[in-house]
């Protein structure tokens, strides 16, 4: 018999080790089963802290309005001249989708660049529309990484993942 208590007393060691192990790293994990000790919380993003989310962003183009409603976040930029530089825009609309992906409630981004000018006779609302794109969560490559910081590797990935549109505006310039 003193084979078997001890034999006993063992498994019940090791089940009570087990159980406090358990009840250690409960809630610890990620959804991978990896600790998540070291892992920073994933930002969520409200109309509390947008402003100050969106203006940490390293834009080189203005932003002229912002909204956010119901997991879309919407952003209008202002760009000074349709001539003014078009790697600004890839690069700002690139980051703007990052940024908006990485949160963990935003699930479609909208942006428009507008001609910072107004066009002659236009009402408040009237600047021109240049560049739109319309990114979703669901068409983003997490594999994706930036080859370069041209102007063509952005646009290229843009293209190939989200739904960009351009005004004639923005192609005669």
């Amino acid at each position: 018999m003193s084979k078997l208590a001890g034999i006993g007393t063992a498994l019940l060691i090791s089940v009570c080790i087990a159980l406090a192990m358990s009840i250690a790293f409960r809630g610890s994990t990620d959804s991978t089963g990896a600790l998540a000790a070291n892992r920073s919380p994933v930002p969520t993003l409200s109309d509390d802290n947008m402003v100050d989310m969106l203006s940490a962003l390293p834009l080189q183009l203005s932003i002229k309005k912002a909204d956010w409603h119901q997991s879309v976040l919407s952003v209008d930029l202002l760009m000074p001249s349709a001539a003014s530089g078009i790697e600004r825009v890839y690069r700002d609309l690139y980051t703007l989708s990052e940024f908006g992906f990485q949160t963990s409630n935003v699930r479609q981004v909208l942006v428009r660049v507008l001609e910072g000018r107004k066009e002659a006779g236009a009402a408040e609302s009237g600047y021109p529309l240049l560049v739109a794109m319309d990114a979703r969560k669901a068409s983003r490559s997490s594999s994706w990484k930036r080859e370069g910081e041209g102007a063509q590797t952005l646009q290229d990935y843009l293209q190939s993942h989200y739904r960009i549109t351009y005004t004639k505006k923005w192609q005669t310039s």
